[in-house]
């Protein structure tokens, strides 16, 4: 029998579901990384090589602050623009109904209707906020933790996902 859970995504949703993905995604942290380097040479460059220990220590100190600050704003404009994204390709936000079938899981919205099979989705995940469908790196299903009655009810849906995704997935050639 299909389970039914209907929900409403905003963008409070999103901001915590890619801060939650960060340690997994490697550009912001390149882009900070290329930068603090980029600020340490040029500092070195305008003050010259520190000759004590002293100096050195307050340098790098100083380097690590300003690339500490510069790594944070690259967070929030990496986050910013995959919120923006999403919201702007439409059907992120807004009115979500779920069906969880054998067959899949099917997402209902304004903008689209769209049924994964559980072959195709690469994990489930869930943790204090969501549940989680992972598609794809940028394609997901995400159903918030208030659109359960309770707790309880979002672990007997996750866990009802997983054994059909489980099932499916032992059954599908190696």
């Amino acid at each position: 029998m299909p389970m039914r859970i209907v929900t409403k995504i905003s963008k409070f949703d999103l901001w915590k579901f890619f801060i939650g993905r960060l340690p997994r995604d490697w550009v912001p942290y390149c882009i900070a990384l290329a930068v603090t380097i980029f600020v340490a040479c040029d500092f070195f460059n305008e003050i010259g090589f520190p000759a004590t220990t002293k100096d050195l220590v307050l340098a790098i100190t100083i380097t690590l602050i300003i690339g500490g600050f510069i790594s944070l704003f690259f967070i929030f404009i990496h986050v910013s623009s995959r919120v923006s994204k999403s919201a702007i390709l439409g059907g992120a936000l807004g009115d979500h109904i779920y069906i969880m079938s054998e067959a899949g899981i099917e997402e209902v919205t304004e903008a689209s209707r769209v049924t994964s099979k559980w072959e195709g989705i690469r994990d489930i995940q869930l943790s204090r906020s969501f549940v989680l469908f992972d598609i794809s790196r940028y394609d997901f299903h995400l159903i918030p933790r208030r659109s359960f009655a309770s707790e309880e009810d979002m672990v007997v849906f996750s866990a009802k996902a997983n054994e059909y995704w489980k099932s499916k997935r032992a059954s599908m050639p190696k």
